[in-house]
């Protein structure tokens, strides 16, 4: 779509063709204002509005029934702009899950209208100006409506881009001001100046959740909404400073995999992300699909261990351990860099298709880095997507996704906490032979790097962290075993296993993480919570709205 002109006076080029529209129809506004009624502010009744003459002169007036007045409540406007580099499909697929939730705001709250994703625009301010003046342009046709005042959220998708550091503001032609209401803005000895209602803001990714750590806020600047991939905030400061809205990488990782399954033709053309996240085997295909599984379970990560993770990440790995020391054969693949060969699969580079290469078993293991609530990424999809039953053990998943297909392994923090106090930072580690009691008696006792990444002098992997994952099962081995007894039984039972295998990722598309509703929820929260104007007045109506419904029966309702 191109970009189309501003409306304005802000030295931005406007048609001739705009400017006779906009003279004809919109004489009155360079005469006369209407000024409409704050909900800021304390005051006058309905029944008196403010008549300007002249930009210094207010005079009361009583109420004019001539004067056809549009209600504040329909000229709300949200808009989401993409600022980060790219090509138009690659942003579409990255931000995705922030046009669901916009989307789905002016499906809940119809008095506030989304004016799209705009990607790929130098100044989207401008499509923004152009496309809200239309409308106020289409209302004036149909309601003689002389001035209006607007309130619009710009949500920007990326803030250090410099496009975005260096937009411009949105023209206050649109009326971007509150007005008060009583004569001269004067309220008995106050005088109460306007108030802007237009905001445009900057989303902040936090990252990684362990890369989150040392994130600060400051509560008194709305300019940022932060967004984090975990319910789990680290520190006092988070919780004491920070609104932060909660946005599960999952969300993001659906519509990749979506766009992929549909460019390698496997969804046809009327499939959504909802279709594929819903679909849900019959029995027979599910026998279909056991018949075929050659393998029993494997486990299918970048590396061991890295830096920034917490214990938790070593928890998948003792697991892939304790099947193959008790159990059955077990491929247990660390060391995944991109394109390989292993135990004879064969491993493709991008992340989208893992699936291929978890296909032929039964079981995938697919623990995340760290145990939080609501931090569910792409490991989950990959092994419903290779009709496989899931290994993992995010806490309350059953709320977000369905866990009926999955198994769950119960790890308590406490637990966790055995393996986390010996680690260090940077792969060091305290000797496993000591215990945290003798270490501050004896400063002699220090840590010990073990590096996953170890080579030898002809370029030989060394598996330098063996200790350390030999360690992690020793402590965990009792804290496992139900899982692996879950685990044996769902495998030694054929009727089991299909009920596993026919459920769907989700069992409500509707009311969910992949509607929108759950951001939608989350967004329309945050703005009542800094008194944007956007909801002014509909803060009883947003704590009504229904949130996300759980995904599993029996989990309970998401907090």
């Amino acid at each position: 779509m191109a970009t189309k002109p501003s409306i304005g006076s802000d030295n931005r080029a406007i048609s001739k063709k705009n400017n006779t529209v906009l003279c004809k129809r919109l004489f009155a506004i360079t005469s006369i204002t209407i000024i409409i009624i704050s909900n800021y502010l304390m005051g006058a009744s309905m029944s008196k509005l403010v008549l300007s003459y002249t930009s210094s002169t207010y005079i009361d007036q009583p109420f004019d029934d001539s004067h056809k007045l549009l209600s504040n409540d329909n000229t709300r406007f949200i808009a989401l702009c993409s600022c980060t580099e790219g090509t138009d499909d690659s942003e579409k697929e990255r931000y995705t899950p922030l046009h669901w939730a916009f989307n789905r705001i002016s499906n809940l709250i119809p008095h506030i209208e989304y004016t799209g994703m705009i990607i790929g625009k130098k100044h989207c301010e401008d499509y923004i100006e152009q496309w809200i003046h239309d409308k106020l342009l289409q209302r004036y046709d149909k309601e003689k409506i002389v001035n209006i005042t607007t309130r619009i959220e710009v949500i920007y998708t990326f803030s250090n881009h410099k496009e975005c550091k260096d937009r411009w503001p949105l023209n206050e032609t649109l009326v971007g001001k509150s007005m008060t209401q009583s004569s001269s803005s004067w309220i008995r000895g106050l005088h109460i100046p306007s108030k802007s209602t237009h905001f445009q803001r900057d989303m902040h990714d936090w990252g990684e959740v362990a890369g989150s750590k040392g994130h600060r806020c400051n509560p008194s600047d709305t300019s940022i909404i932060h967004q984090y991939r975990s319910k789990e905030l680290w520190t006092e400061h988070q919780h004491e400073h920070c609104a932060v809205i909660h946005f599960p990488a999952v969300m993001y990782w659906a519509n990749l995999f979506y766009q992929r399954q549909l460019k390698d033709g496997l969804l046809g053309s009327n499939d959504t992300v909802l279709s594929m996240l819903t679909k849900r085997n019959s029995y027979e295909e599910g026998k279909k699909i056991l018949a075929n599984k050659k393998q029993f379970a494997i486990l299918l990560t970048m590396s061991s261990f890295q830096p920034r993770y917490a214990a938790d990440a070593l928890v998948r790995h003792a697991l892939c351990r304790l099947l193959n020391q008790k159990y059955k054969s077990t491929h247990c693949i660390s060391s995944w860099k991109g394109e390989a060969k292993a135990y004879n699969v064969t491993i493709e580079k991008d992340i989208v298709l893992a699936y291929k290469a978890m296909s032929p078993y039964k079981f995938v293991i697919t623990m995340t880095n760290h145990f939080q609530d609501g931090y569910i990424a792409e490991k989950t999809i990959n092994p419903f997507l290779a009709n496989a039953v899931t290994i993992t053990s995010i806490p309350n998943v059953g709320q977000y996704i369905n866990a009926d297909g999955m198994i769950t392994c119960n790890i308590s923090k406490d637990q966790l906490k055995k393996v986390q106090r010996y680690y260090k930072g940077n792969f060091t580690w305290m000797p496993f032979n000591s215990t945290p009691d003798i270490w501050a008696k004896d400063s002699s006792i220090q840590p010990i790097r073990y590096d996953p990444y170890a080579v030898g002098p002809n370029g030989e992997e060394k598996k330098g962290d063996e200790a350390v994952i030999e360690f992690a099962v020793s402590q965990w081995e009792t804290t496992l075993q139900p899982c692996i007894d879950e685990i044996i039984r769902i495998d030694t039972n054929d009727d089991e296993y299909i009920k596993k295998i026919m459920q769907p990722y989700i069992l409500n598309g509707t009311n969910s993480l992949f509607d929108g509703t759950y951001l939608a929820n989350s967004f329309l929260n945050w703005f009542v919570w800094t008194n944007s104007p956007l909801v002014d007045g509909l803060e009883d109506q947003i704590a009504s709205l229904e949130g996300m419904q759980e995904q599993t029966p029996n989990w309970g309702k998401l907090k």
